[in-house]
């Protein structure tokens, strides 16, 4: 739990971890994203043995974030309430670093369109899941297939043609549903489903800011 302080030394917020990278990912390790605690959470969640996540209700359900578009009212999640600690440069950042430096900048680097299979039938062979169309539809499934790896990356392949889409051109030419790297992916064995810390650090910047710049 950490504590936001006023000028006159008054707690006006509490913050509470929600979840946190591991090591089985090519980056991001130990980096923690953080959740504001409201009055009602506090008075009703202290168990004796500390907070727990588990009892806090999020803005909206994993599921309705799923089912809905980015932009729609539905998603009514205020960035204010979660910070980033990047656990590299031992501080939290601001949500303008998050925006630029991990969620676009350091998700292609991670991603490394280079290193991905050139077609689905490859991506199988290196074990990479697809993943079904209801959970890839911010990588338009009418047209792409969506696959994983647990490592973190993704790779997006035209489903016609079987072309990888990659984001090497990023600035300029990136394509508007191009791969976006996982912190925390869900695996091979769960790729129709969505993990507690997949939504924390994947689903909820893709909301905010998009795939592509």
């Amino acid at each position: 739990i950490i504590a936001e302080y006023d000028s006159s030394g008054q707690i006006i917020n509490r913050y509470m971890v929600a979840g946190q990278v591991g090591t089985d990912v090519r980056g991001g390790h130990g980096d923690q994203i953080y959740i504001k605690m409201d009055q009602s959470f506090l008075a009703t969640t202290y168990l004796g043995k500390g907070y727990t996540i588990e009892k806090y209700e999020y803005n909206v359900t994993i599921e309705a974030a799923i089912n809905s578009k980015s932009g729609e009212e539905v998603i009514d999640i205020d960035i204010n309430d979660y910070l980033y600690f990047d656990n590299s440069r031992g501080r939290f950042i601001s949500h303008n670093e998050w925006r630029d430096e991990i969620h676009y900048a350091e998700r292609l680097m991670l991603n490394d369109d280079t290193s991905l299979p050139k077609n689905p039938s490859e991506a199988g062979k290196q074990g990479f899941a697809r993943v079904d169309d209801k959970h890839a539809q911010y990588h338009n499934p009418e047209i792409n297939d969506k696959y994983i790896y647990k490592d973190g990356r993704e790779a997006i392949y035209n489903e016609e043609s079987g072309e990888l889409l990659m984001l090497l051109d990023y600035e300029n030419n990136g394509p508007e549903y191009g791969p976006t790297y996982n912190y925390v992916p869900n695996d091979k064995s769960i790729v129709s489903s969505v993990s507690k810390g997949h939504y924390l650090f994947d689903i909820l910047p893709y909301f905010w800011w998009g795939s592509v710049k």
